[in-house]
């Protein structure tokens, strides 16, 4: 093996390495994201590709559409069910559902 076949390969493992953790970093984002505010992250393209495109475009559309609906339709319910959780609540709140 020469010195610069090692090179190419490095850069590849390097590359794969990098695109793995992307992944990797966007999916925890989604999660964290899906936790905080009950949708999925609005940057999961840009963060995985570096570009965020027309699909990202749509998907960022939809994102912020469903966060809208959980924020104005879902959101009290969570946030009383945290309040009794954390005791700052006595009563049980009706699901709305």
């Amino acid at each position: 093996m020469q010195m610069g076949e090692l090179n190419i390969e490095h850069g590849l493992e390097k590359s794969l390495m990098s695109k793995e953790f992307k992944k990797l970093w966007a999916a925890n984002g989604n999660e964290l994201s899906i936790q905080y505010s009950g949708t999925g992250s609005t940057t999961t393209a840009l963060t995985q590709d570096g570009k965020e495109g027309i699909i990202g475009s749509i998907q960022y559309g939809f994102t912020s559409f469903s966060r809208f609906l959980v924020n104005n339709f879902e959101d009290s319910f969570r946030q009383k069910c945290i309040d009794v959780l954390l005791n700052r609540s006595s009563t049980i709140p009706k699901s709305s559902i």
